[in-house]
């Protein structure tokens, strides 16, 4: 099983950055049965970039949440 940092999940849900989420696309579609692995600071982290960077609404921060679990 592959780990995902907060970076590789903020470049997936915000694709900001082409490259960066492509890459971050390929890894989620190689992923297969077995999943990714992410740290529950991770998904702490992810809020806070999502809430306080990015100043997204907390119900669009939970549905990503919801999306990535």
């Amino acid at each position: 099983m592959l780990g995902v940092d907060t970076n590789i999940l903020v470049r997936f849900v915000i694709c900001d950055d082409s490259t960066q989420f492509g890459l971050a696309n390929e890894l989620f579609s190689k992923a297969g049965d077995d999943g990714l692995f992410a740290n529950p600071i991770v998904f702490v982290e992810l809020y806070w970039v999502l809430a306080r960077v990015h100043k997204l609404p907390k119900a669009e921060i939970l549905a990503v949440l919801n999306r990535l679990l």
